[in-house]
This record gives C-alpha cells, structure tokens and sequence, in this order.
C-alpha cells in the first residue's frame, strides 16, 4: 500500500508540476520547447516505461486449469544520480542560450536550478530580451509503480494474465489508466516420465502493455485580442501515451512447502509518445528589427510535433514466491540494460494449484493404465 500511494503521489505531482513547466516552457518557442522537455522529461518516460514491463511472471510455472489469482504487483526502483540531471548548455538551442551544464529533470533535484536568457543585438549593442527559469525536479529518491493483476489456468500448462487501473481526479486535473495482458506456457509441461518433473519449470512468457497519462493545464492567459481577432486558449493538455510488448524465459525450481525459487530474462520494446495538445499562447523571443523588446504572445494551434522515442530493454530477475491454497507473496530483484535495479513486490488471494506435467496428470494417467 505504501508502494501504491507513492506511485499517487508521483502521478500528481506530475499534474501539478506539469502545469508550471508547460506555462514557463512554452516561451521558449517552438524548437526550445521541444529540446527542453525531451531532455527534462526523458528520465522518468523511461522509468514508467520499464516499470510497466516488469512483474509480469514471478515463477515458470502456470495456474491450473481454471485456478486464479488476484492480487496487486508493485515495483520500486531507487533513481540513479544521472538520471537526475542533464547539461542546457549542450542542447543546441536555437533561441536561447545559457551558461548552465547543470539543470533538473523532472525526476531530479529542487535545489538544481538552470537559467536560460535570450538576447538581441542591434546597432552593435546587445539587449536582454528575456529570461526563464527552468525547472526543478520532485527530488524523490526512488520511482513507484503498481497495478492490480489477475491471472487465470487455462490448462495445457498455460496461463494467461490481465492488468488494469484506471485513475481520475477532476481536481488535481488529470487521468491516468495502466492495462495490459500476457502469457505464459511451462514447456516442460509436455516433457518428462516422473513425478519429480513436475518440480522444475522453464516457462516462454509475453506480454503486452499500455499506460496513458493526459495532465489538464491552464496556461495564461485564457485569451488575447491581436489584430481585431480573440484567440482563446482551451482543452489544453499533456498526453502521454507508452506501449510495451515484451517476451523471455523463466525458469522455476518449486523446493516444495509452497516455495519456488525463479530467475529469467526478459526482451522489451517500448515506445512513447508526449504531446502538449490545445491551443496555447507562448512568448516569442525572436528579433525584431529596430525593437529592445521582441516579447509578443503569438497564437499556437497546438504543439505541432510529438516528444517519440523507443527503446529496446533487457531485464533478468531472480527472486522467490511463497504460496499455499487461497495465497501468495512474491519477491524479485531485477536489473535491467538502462543501468539500475528494481524490486518487485506482490500479493494475491485465489484458488491457487500448480499446473501438472501432462504424464502425471490423472487425465493421461488413467489412458496409460487402460493401455
């Protein structure tokens, strides 16, 4: 629970912090806007996008025939140094300029503060045009992610599994859903003459995952009136949208007593996409000929270009599951391709029973008998 309300937390604070940084931002014009978020938001797009990857499979082997489990998965990641800083002053901006090589992501610190300035030279002089801050970080020392989950045997040594929570606030100003479906098969289910088959498992697993993310803004002002036309600022918003599809092995050792002892490998590509959607008014920088002042609010239908990106994951995993009839408790450690180790958490109520090797199971061995 605790692991569920921090993830809360981290989803509203990024409503309530996109809502200052899209505002600032956006004076930066067009280009600026776009390489400062990118570098300021990279970060956590790729913590939510390996955090919705992972925790799929905690063990290799599958439910029973129309045995289930219901329960909650959590993740938790402590955040690397790196990934809480990035340097301004190598961006290429085109508008602004700045003597900063240290500012925050949104996943970095508070007290990390970066400055960019924009000037204009005329008559051989040089005049400050404007200046902007740019922003701090939530200063959280680790990410959170959790979803609730369900699995269910569907026999012939495969189990399937769905994941969904869907989060609306019409105060803090945001929607958030998660939801997903994977699979898995034992492959050894179809091998094997003994009982003692039925202790090791090595299961082919994959999956597949959305999470939406849309922060409602309001950036001022609402309206201008230019050249005899009002312009009015609405239905803004920041969407992001990240899809996951992923596949590897696991291989489970059930020691008996309701524990089994895993670890695996995990192949993902995810890919995302951050728009700012609406209209907005943004202050251009540009020069003007003859002019010391060349801020103007100019009407923006929309922020023409989407923030993508892809990525290709590695993850191993160990860890243990304790199980009995009506429960189960999972942990796991994992390390992944982008540098940093997780932790997964679960618990979950059902009617739990392992799936048997089909040699041993009472189907097969009565055929055998009448044979």
């Amino acid at each position: 629970m605790r692991i569920y309300i921090l993830f809360l937390f981290l989803v509203i604070n990024i409503s309530v912090k996109s809502q200052s940084t899209v505002e600032n931002l956006l004076r930066l014009g067009k280009e600026d806007t776009k390489t400062i978020l990118h570098a300021y938001m990279d970060p956590a797009v790729t913590f939510i996008g390996n955090m919705q990857s992972e925790g799929w499979n905690t063990t290799a082997w599958p439910l029973k025939f129309l045995r289930f489990e219901i329960g909650f998965t959590s993740i938790a990641a402590l955040i690397p140094q790196t990934y809480g800083r990035y340097n301004p002053s190598s961006l290429g901006l085109k508008h602004f300029k700045t003597n900063s090589d240290n500012a925050a992501t949104f996943l970095g610190s508070k007290t990390i503060n970066g400055e960019l300035t924009a000037d204009t030279i005329i008559d051989g002089k040089t005049y400050h045009i404007h200046s902007i801050k740019l922003p701090d970080g939530l200063s959280l020392p680790l990410v959170a992610f959790g979803c609730p989950q369900a699995s269910l045997g569907i026999g012939l040594g495969t189990e399937v599994s769905v994941r969904y929570l869907p989060i609306y606030i019409k105060s803090k100003g945001f929607d958030y859903q998660t939801y997903g479906i994977g699979a898995k098969h034992d492959l050894l289910y179809w091998t094997g003459e003994s009982e003692s088959i039925n202790h090791h498992h090595l299961a082919l697993n994959g999956f597949y995952s959305v999470t939406s993310l849309g922060i409602h803004t309001d950036v001022q002002p609402p309206s201008f009136l230019e050249g005899g036309n009002l312009y009015d600022f609405s239905n803004q918003k920041v969407q992001l949208d990240i899809v996951s599809t992923g596949g590897g092995l696991q291989y489970t050792w059930d020691v008996g007593d309701g524990t089994s002892l895993s670890v695996g490998s995990q192949f993902t590509n995810w890919s995302s996409s951050l728009a700012i959607e609406g209209n907005y008014p943004y202050l251009s920088a540009e020069k003007k000929e003859n002019e010391t002042n060349a801020i103007t609010y100019v009407k923006k239908t929309s922020f023409p270009d989407k923030l993508t990106s892809e990525n290709n994951v590695g993850f191993f995993n160990i860890g243990v599951k304790m199980y009995g009839k009506v429960g189960a408790g999972t942990f796991h450690v994992t390390y992944n391709t982008k540098n940093y180790f997780s932790c997964i958490l679960g618990f979950s109520i059902g009617y739990i029973e392992k799936s048997e090797n089909y040699r041993t199971h009472p189907i097969f061995r009565k055929r055998n008998n009448d044979d």
